[in-house]
């Protein structure tokens, strides 16, 4: 289809920007270059000079300037990178303002990158405010909003969207349609854009689109605001949830955003296709060293220290040969038996104690070890943490009473008790065990009846097989994870406990089970380091039962000023990529098929 003049006028202007862009990038690089290497030089020399001093004031001076030398040196080297990334894709929108000043008008141009070149006017969309502009307003609406503390008025000229792949333009979305470049001519995908909804669903090509330049002003508001809060996604399917989330972790991994690194944050989706497709979506966005895991191998990953018997030489967890039946993984993801574990070890907590106190009483034990123990059973923490902040102070009282006394000797049989008890408590195998030998209390935690007594003795019976078999079904492994923070808050054989990630993204939450979000929820540091998305009306795991957003909630006790909602209700999928999909599709395989398209 031959193309009007003004789309042709679009598209070469908008080739033009791009070729001077690429030409201010490329100077940039050659005179960057010309500057590190004359640095990295100089830092070699004074290197050289400094291994050869041998005078102390002279070492000094020395040893400041190489330093001095090499860093810079480190951040030219920096610099040189992030250039040659933005060769390849600068930007992927550029808009244009006008404003005001002195009753004279006066155009503002602006572009959008994963980093930010004053000299192109470049500017990076999770640190700069300006980029709202472009996210919350069209092409031709004025705009009052508030940037850097200063109110700013205008109308918005000119917003295009653009995609550059190894720095050549190969799509553009403006006001005249959307258009892609195939085998070097421009073709029409779509007309004349009326709204931004428009620009969202112009999908019908061969590839992913680069959804940054396509980010809703609902979308935009949710991952830049309530930065210290854990969010809630629910939306229909193709309303960019998955989105959201991820571009939500890109912004607060900004260095002017939060201090979260990479390495403090882990993915977690139900299945592989999923993690695949995360994973290979991360890089686009600009997210390194982010881990994607499924909800299984990051079980695995908590629990290989706790339960190495059940892992092979590689890390994974040993399974039986034959698969669970679907009543025996029911039971074991349900929000009757996380109730009836939280509530089993309450009681397991008050017996320890009693015992402990019995223990103590019957020694010549310094009062302040009674006072102690009363206050561990006091604190509502996690028996294995009170355990072991209760022996760090009887081991305080040891090295300051002489051994001759008999104070001495009550504190050792202390000592001794406490060991058992640890020992006990890491004994998760026996501790499920008798979790699941009252089938009666699991029962009467069961709000939907959907459980019985057949179905608790079945879960016992296979248990207990897979035990003696050193295998763990499915899902099994998630039950003693949350077992074990519940009674240790994660100790992991080198000493070290508690929650290990300051932010945790959850994709397709519908498809976990009340334990399996217990797990995650409680392995983040703090609650409000939480990005949680799903939709109900998805969810393909028959052997979930999930609970509702409000009385998971309520459960884990979030207040407002914790969590907040966020409801995405605008489909972006485009449904003729997905028919064409279907063709394909063979009509003896869709139930087989189907389920991993979908869960992608």
């Amino acid at each position: 289809m031959s193309l009007d003049q003004e789309s042709k006028d679009a598209i070469q202007e908008e080739e033009r920007v791009l070729a001077e862009v690429l030409t201010s990038l490329k100077a940039q690089l050659q005179d960057l270059s010309r500057r590190f290497d004359v640095e990295r030089t100089r830092a070699r020399e004074l290197t050289s000079e400094l291994v050869a001093a041998w005078r102390e004031e002279d070492k000094a001076m020395l040893a400041s300037d190489e330093a001095v030398a090499h860093a810079l040196s480190h951040k030219q080297a920096g610099n040189i990178g992030t250039l040659e990334k933005l060769l390849q894709k600068p930007y992927f929108a550029r808009f244009i303002v006008r404003e005001y000043e002195n009753g004279c008008p006066k155009d503002l141009e602006y572009k959008l990158g994963l980093a930010a070149n004053p000299e192109c006017r470049i500017v990076d969309w999770r640190k700069a405010p300006i980029s709202k502009l472009y996210y919350n307003y069209k092409e031709g609406e004025e705009y009052c909003d508030q940037i850097q503390n200063r109110e700013r008025s205008g109308v918005v000229i000119l917003r295009h969207a653009v995609e550059i792949t190894n720095g050549e333009l190969v799509r553009l979305s403006c006001r005249h349609g959307t258009f892609t470049k195939k085998n070097g001519h421009w073709e029409r995908l779509s007309g004349p854009a009326r709204a931004r909804s428009e620009h969202a669903a112009a999908e019908e090509y061969s590839h992913l689109p680069d959804v940054l330049s396509l980010i809703t002003p609902e979308q935009f508001k949710t991952i830049t605001e309530d930065a210290d809060t854990a969010i809630l996604i629910q939306g229909i399917a193709g309303s960019g949830k998955t989105t959201v989330a991820l571009h939500r972790l890109a912004w607060l991994l900004h260095e002017d955003n939060s201090t979260l690194k990479a390495n403090e944050c882990v993915i977690v989706v139900p299945t592989p296709a999923l993690k695949t497709y995360i994973a290979n979506t991360l890089p686009s966005i600009g997210l390194q060293d982010v881990r994607v895991l499924t909800y299984l191998e990051w079980v695995a990953d908590n629990l290989v220290g706790a339960l190495p018997r059940f892992f092979d030489e590689h890390g994974r967890i040993l399974r039986p040969a034959d698969r669970p039946p679907r009543a025996v993984l029911r039971l074991m993801r349900s929000m009757a038996l996380l109730k009836h574990m939280e509530q089993f070890e309450q009681n397991l907590r008050q017996k320890l104690f009693t015992r402990l106190k019995s223990a103590i009483s019957r020694e010549e034990a310094p009062p302040g070890l009674s006072k102690l123990l009363q206050n561990m059973a006091a604190v509502d923490a996690p028996i294995g943490v009170s355990l072991r902040e209760l022996k760090a102070g009887v081991q305080r009282g040891l090295e300051a009473i002489h051994p001759a006394k008999p104070a001495h000797r009550a504190l050792l049989s202390a000592q001794a008790a406490i060991s058992r008890e640890e020992e006990k408590l890491m004994d998760l195998e026996g501790g499920m065990l008798e979790i699941l030998s009252v089938p009666e209390e699991i029962i009467k935690c069961d709000e939907t009846r959907l459980l019985d007594r057949e179905i608790a003795d079945q879960v016992l019976m296979r248990f207990k097989q897979t035990l003696a078999e050193g295998t763990l079904d499915r899902f099994t492994d998630a039950a003693l994870l949350r077992l074990l923070q519940i009674r240790t808050s994660g100790i992991n054989p080198s000493g070290a406990f508690g929650p290990r990630y300051k932010h945790i993204v959850v994709d397709e939450i519908q498809d976990f089970g009340p334990i399996d979000l217990a797990a995650l929820v409680k392995a983040a540091k703090d609650p409000r380091g939480l990005t949680l998305v799903g939709d109900t009306s998805q969810k393909i795991d028959e052997t979930t039962i999930f609970p509702g957003w409000q009385k998971l909630m309520r459960h884990w006790d979030f207040k407002e000023s914790v969590s907040k909602y966020i409801t995405l209700t605008v489909n972006h999928r485009s449904t003729i990529q997905i028919m064409k999909l279907a063709q394909y599709i063979p009509v003896s395989y869709t139930h087989l098929t189907l389920p991993t398209i979908y869960s992608v």
